[in-house]
């Protein structure tokens, strides 16, 4: 994956907290709703995202995949930004070889 592409995957990843919090502040506001809704489709087509992301990477194992499919589902706001730096934004760095 491209460097910008993983940069725009990590800024995309933090967005659904973003517009739920700013929601949230809003109050009652129509407006907040329409934001509450927007944030929740954004969340839901990411954790497919990530998820098709997840078993698609080589190096994790049965259980690291069960864990992270875990913590997307209950935490997904906490667990995407994590997933992405840990496994998408260090994966080019981690596939360095040294001669």
């Amino acid at each position: 994956m491209a460097g910008g592409t993983r940069l725009l995957l990590g800024l995309v990843a933090v967005a659904p907290a973003v517009l739920a919090l700013t929601a949230i502040s809003m109050g009652g506001q129509p407006i907040a709703y329409l934001l509450g809704i927007v944030a929740m489709l954004w969340a839901t087509i990411l954790l497919l995202c990530f998820v098709a992301l997840l078993f698609r990477n080589e190096r994790l194992d049965g259980v690291g995949r069960k864990t992270w499919m875990l913590a997307f589902l209950f935490a997904a706001p906490i667990a995407l930004p994590m997933y992405w730096k840990r496994h998408v934004w260090s994966a080019e760095t981690d596939r360095v070889v040294h001669a």
